[in-house]
């Protein structure tokens, strides 16, 4: 009994702290109408599912449904919110009570995936920044898709280095149906389940019969992409070809031509002052390859230098495009300026975040280089780095709005820490050696 008190300690005091952190932010920062935009489309698809019984964003929908940009998992997790409560206020208030738990559940579960790469001490490190990181502590405050994405694609990674480790058909089925969850939150994850069966299959091969891993692989494929499937079918019989989300699609794909997202002075409105965008937003694929070729033989150091480096940049720089570069929206007073810890806390996180980032892609090559026996080890690095690196490559075709990377913040911290980790093997060996 003793013992497992022992091991759960730091769990407790890790999900403690981070609900603390992110309920305090909550109830000590004054919101700017906070249902808006992005977060008012959520509310309405919510409360008409949970009401009505109809997909819609809008509330005169003579209870029908109907196409909408936004993907359906968040709505229907407000749905199920709405179900069980009986006031806006009362809604409002559990949603975001449930958003810092999920939050501090993120941060415990980044601390046991640590684990299977770096000692304890070095992991409660990586679950602290991700504790006291000021973008992760913010999430939870919007209804917005950020906090309960996050839990499932770490859960998701978390669960799929337990099924590698068990090595049992029914984890591989827990780890797809995960995926599948986040899928239905966010399909910008549609591509991860390919990639991380093909880790798998690279993993088991030697170990198992071949029609062995198929049969895993085919579990875990089909229950990552089950509900998003069962979604995508319903819609289609019911009502016939979805145009919405190919137009937020094309909408992204255009965005992301022009440097900064910025025609002249709206950073991520492009498309308020080009007179041209509609012309451009109306070209096929192809021809929008064929306009950007032109613009980089035009002008290559500005949108050569955007494509390859401004993206990324952008993507992983954690700047929101409105707000206060923390807060997806605007704010009138947060936390952060009321509390002067928090506001230099926040500042701390905001000038090593450079170095985080460049510690995270870098541990690539303290990995190639480890030699390690850890099964659960190769798993966790191998899962977090080609989620990471496949997301990335994505947004550099897409607009690389920095909102979208948030939700990789664990994985982030995990391959950091790690690779700190391996540089103080390096100095240690170094200075015995001297």
């Amino acid at each position: 009994m003793f013992n497992i008190l022992k091991k759960s300690f730091p769990y407790f005091v890790l999900i403690i702290l981070a609900f603390s952190l992110r309920w305090g932010y909550v109830t000590n920062s004054q919101f700017n109408q906070p249902v808006r935009s992005d977060a008012y489309n959520y509310f309405k698809i919510g409360k008409n599912l949970a009401f009505d019984h109809v997909f819609n964003s809008s509330f005169k929908h003579n209870g029908k449904s109907r196409h909408e940009a936004r993907p359906p998992g968040y709505p229907f997790f407000l749905a199920a919110i709405f179900k069980i409560t009986n006031s806006p206020q009362a809604f409002y208030k559990l949603t975001l009570i449930i958003q810092c738990l999920l939050g501090a559940l993120t941060v415990a579960l980044t601390y046991k995936l640590t684990c299977y790469l770096v000692p304890p001490i070095w992991s409660m490190l990586a679950a602290f920044l991700i504790t006291i990181s000021p973008h992760m502590i913010t999430m939870s405050a919007f209804l917005l898709t950020e906090s309960l994405f996050t839990f499932l694609f770490v859960l998701a990674i978390f669960l799929t280095t337990l099924a590698y480790q068990k090595d049992k058909y029914h984890w591989y089925l827990l780890a797809g149906l995960t995926f599948s969850l986040a899928i239905f939150v966010r399909p910008t994850l549609a591509v991860a389940p390919l990639l991380c069966a093909a880790l798998i299959f690279y993993l088991l091969r030697g170990d198992k019969k071949p029609i062995q891993i198929l049969t895993l692989l085919a579990i875990f494929l089909a229950s990552s992409f089950a509900i998003p499937a069962g979604w995508s079918t319903w819609k289609n019989i019911t009502l016939g070809p979805d145009n919405a989300q190919s137009a937020q699609l094309k909408t992204a794909v255009v965005c992301g031509l022009y440097p900064q997202i910025t025609y002249k002075h709206f950073r991520g409105f492009p498309y308020r002052e080009d007179p041209n965008y509609n012309q451009i937003a109306q070209k096929g694929y192809i021809d929008l390859v064929k306009y950007t070729f032109a613009n980089i033989v035009n002008d290559p150091a500005r949108h050569l230098g955007w494509w390859l480096f401004g993206k990324p940049q952008m993507f992983w720089s954690w700047k929101m495009v409105s707000g206060d570069g923390v807060n997806v929206y605007p704010m009138r007073y947060t936390w952060f300026e009321a509390s002067p810890i928090l506001g230099k806390l926040k500042s701390l996180m905001l000038e090593i975040h450079p170095l985080l980032v460049i510690l995270g892609f870098s541990s690539i090559f303290f990995f190639w280089k480890k030699q390690t026996d850890n099964p659960a080890g190769k798993a966790t690095f191998a899962l977090c780095f080609i989620v990471i690196f496949h997301t990335t490559l994505m947004f550099m075709v897409l607009a690389p709005f920095p909102r979208y990377a948030l939700p990789l913040g664990p994985a982030l911290y995990i391959l950091s820490v790690f690779s700190l980790y391996e540089i103080s093997k390096l100095i240690k060996q170094k200075l015995v050696e001297a």
